[in-house]
């Protein structure tokens, strides 16, 4: 479903936005080289799997804000990625599957990830 991709879009934002807010500490990330890259910024905030489910929701988020229902084209390949490579098999941490080139993810895993960034913040209290 296109919408739960979007929302994972969303749930990024959200943390972004939060460490702008929170002022937590944007540096080059040394795997993506993104400087808004939330696993690297959320690194020491994270338990167990959060920081796997971070990296997921950082490659989520530019499978479906800049391809088309969260099917990789080339171009998205070009730049590294933290866990989703052309052609190879990832079984995300909530449960759906990459095939190496799409993603359908279904309500509970959005959900799924919601849980986490829920859980990320709840932290900062």
């Amino acid at each position: 479903m296109l919408w739960v991709g979007l929302g994972t879009v969303g749930l990024w934002a959200a943390l972004d936005g939060f460490a702008e807010r929170a002022a937590l500490p944007a540096s080059s990330c040394p795997i993506c080289g993104g400087r808004s890259c939330i696993p690297a910024r959320f690194a020491n905030h994270v338990q167990g799997s959060e920081g796997r489910s971070l990296e997921e929701l950082e490659d989520l988020r530019h499978l479906y804000a800049h391809n088309y229902a969260g099917e990789a084209d080339d171009v998205y390949f070009t730049r590294p990625r933290h866990l989703l490579t052309r052609n190879a098999v990832a079984d995300l941490t909530c449960g759906a599957q990459f095939d190496g080139r799409r993603v359908q993810l279904e309500l509970s895993h959005l959900q799924f990830y919601s849980s986490t960034v829920k859980s990320v913040l709840e932290r900062f209290q």
